[in-house]
């Protein structure tokens, strides 16, 4: 596709552009700018060290994309040029060392080492065996004072490559480490971050293409799209890696035949989305065409010659591409057919500016723009379909009044019905609740009131009467709290729980220590399982006051992980004695009826309960209840 509007581009451009005469290969240090390198001497040779005889003048750029491939070797080009280090005018007798310099390069072949004045001061691999994926990315390298002398100093690149066209380098510029770090990322932003970015956009873009095909497999144009975003994406993965993972003969055939095979996807894409007559035809044209490129392709490069012819079997397509989409837009002007042909455009501009780059026809952007054209034909193809999808919607709209209207009256039938369950459920949710409280209060309670006549009876102090009498009420009033909505708000309740018990705490001569963290709620927090934590401190509380013997209760709540699990810790920590600590262990063992229910009610709850000696003095009752259950 882009070959043939390169031969059209460069037959109108002017002669110098065409066939640039070499120039010097000395460059001047400037003190504040960067220079451009604009001619080198090469040669091919194995040699370690920088050659002295054999060298050749060339402009820089030295490289060509679309040369013969070298079958076999050489693999190795040395390039050179000269700095001249004596700064113009007033500066010139200044020292080179006052200015760091650097040098950049948009891109350079797998792997390259850098000699100053015959001294390796760079190299871009650590293993003879690396074959690193350098030629996307912009390349630095710092030139140490110490080896730059005065005048003229001689810079040479030592590149060797394992792909199979031409070694060479791309533009390059040298002088103060300022002024070349500017340039250098720049470059790293256009050339590979961002490339990077709009790839990963495709990759999501292409996900969804995908996921939308395989619910309607009948939309042979969605499976299009898919794979079409699919094999941009595949074929900008180079970006992704610096060594490729196969061997590197065969990594650049696929990068150059899948152009090849997104052409004819593009094209069978499009005749499908735009309805034209004699798609298959097409489709099957599009297909051949491909084919007999990639196979063309191979056969060229592997005996030696330049694989242009390739690219010339596609002009026929792409002319056609053009043809096919102007014509839809023109006869039916719709949005979606517009931009199936500004998308088309991009794409072909695309590859006409990245083509002549290479060939060296022109300096463009200096950087790729096919990667980028990528993300925005798919944008514009997915407003293509978004357009048709609207369209669609428009009309089951139109569909579903009738429906609607045939609802309503069903929807009221079944409304009355689901009214009458509704009282239904409240009816039995009431009962239910009902027997619940009567339960509770059966065995909080009524226990307490009977314990309270047993003190009557025997004429014991009436202190002791009243007492246990409170404890009743208190009891009751905790069950009245845990009807009360909280809607999962457990900082909430525990709030209530100290306004009932507090009182009992500083008549007894206690003090509360209150340290309650906003925590999450917790959804599952109704009130038959709040008053069951209600149920369980009441029982510690009563535990510290009634045996640790002292007199400072700490209550604390905070959001607490075990297993991984999110959850919400109530620590209540007295300043008493502890448990008996002659039974050799911190835990305390199950005692008493009152301890049994703790932990049958914290099994309920789906909660860890633990009763231990805190780290001081006293003991600590932990009850973790967990956020999800």
């Amino acid at each position: 596709m882009a070959i043939g509007f390169w031969i059209v581009a460069t037959a109108v451009l002017p002669p110098a552009v065409q066939a640039a005469q070499p120039e010097s290969t000395v460059v001047h240090l400037s003190d504040r700018a960067a220079v451009s390198v604009p001619a080198g001497d090469y040669l091919y040779s194995d040699a370690q060290q920088p050659p002295t005889e054999g060298w050749q003048r060339a402009s820089v750029p030295l490289l060509d994309l679309y040369a013969a491939p070298r079958n076999p070797q050489p693999r190795v080009m040395w390039v050179r040029f000269y700095l001249d280090t004596d700064l113009p005018g007033p500066s010139r007798a200044a020292s080179a060392s006052a200015v760091p310099i650097a040098w950049t390069a948009a891109y350079m072949s797998e792997r390259f080492r850098f000699f100053i004045n015959g001294r390796e001061v760079f190299r871009n691999y650590a293993d003879p065996a690396d074959l690193p994926m350098s030629t996307f990315k912009p390349q630095l390298v710092g030139l140490p004072a110490a080896l730059i002398r005065p005048g003229r100093n001689e810079i040479a690149i030592r590149l060797e490559s394992a792909k199979i066209y031409t070694l060479g380098v791309s533009r390059m510029e040298i002088g103060p480490e300022t002024a070349i770090r500017k340039i250098y990322n720049w470059r790293y932003i256009t050339q590979f971050q961002g490339v990077l970015v709009s790839n990963s956009m495709l990759g999501i873009l292409a996900l969804f293409a995908i996921l939308l095909w395989l619910r309607r497999r009948q939309d042979t144009t969605l499976g299009w799209l898919a794979l079409l975003g699919s094999l941009w994406f595949i074929r900008n993965l180079r970006y992704y890696y610096e060594a490729p993972p196969v061997p590197i003969d065969l990594y650049w055939h696929v990068q150059i035949n899948i152009i090849f095979a997104m052409m004819a996807v593009f094209y069978c894409f499009a005749a499908r989305f735009l309805d034209i007559r004699n798609r298959q035809l097409w489709t099957i044209v599009s297909l051949g065409i491909a084919a007999t490129a990639i196979v063309s392709q191979l056969v060229l490069t592997s005996l030696g010659v330049g694989d242009v012819f390739s690219h010339l079997l596609v002009i026929p397509l792409s002319i056609a591409i053009l043809v096919v989409f102007g014509r839809a837009a023109l006869v039916n002007r719709k949005p979606e057919n517009i931009a199936m042909f500004t998308a088309a455009a991009m794409g072909i501009a695309s590859a006409i500016h990245d083509f002549g780059l290479g060939m060296k026809a022109w300096q463009g952007v200096h950087f790729a723009l096919l990667p980028y054209a990528g993300v925005m034909i798919f944008l514009v193809f997915a407003f293509a379909l978004g357009r048709r999808l609207i369209d669609a919607l428009g009309t089951v709209e139109n569909l579903n009044v009738i429906l609607e209207e045939r609802v309503a009256v069903a929807s009221a039938e079944l409304e009355r019905n689901q009214k009458q369950i509704r009282e239904l459920e409240v009816a039995v949710a009431l009962e239910q609740e009902r027997e619940r409280i009567m339960r509770e209060m059966h065995d909080s309670v009524g226990a307490n009131l009977i314990s309270a006549l047993a003190v009557a009876e025997h004429g014991d102090a009436s202190r002791r009467t009243v007492a246990t009498l409170k404890r009743s009420l208190t009891d009751l009033r905790i069950a009245v709290d845990s009807l009360e909505q909280v809607d999962g708000d457990i900082t909430l309740l525990l709030a209530s729980f100290r306004y009932r018990m507090e009182p009992e705490l500083r008549a007894a001569g206690w003090r509360f220590d209150w340290r309650v963290e906003n925590v999450p709620a917790l959804e599952w927090l109704d009130s038959a399982n709040a008053l069951h934590v209600l149920r369980i401190l009441q029982e510690a509380l009563s535990n510290a006051l009634t045996h640790s013997g002292g007199n400072v209760i700490t209550f604390t709540s905070r959001l607490s992980f075990r297993e991984g699990r999110p959850g919400v810790e109530i620590i209540l920590a007295d300043n008493g004695a502890g448990l008996d600590r002659s039974l050799g262990a911190d835990v305390a063992r199950p005692r008493g009826k009152g301890h049994h229910n703790m932990m049958v009610r914290a099994k309920a709850l789906g909660a860890q309960l633990t009763i231990v000696n805190a780290k001081e003095d006293g003991t600590q009752v932990s009850l973790w209840l967990p956020l999800f259950r």
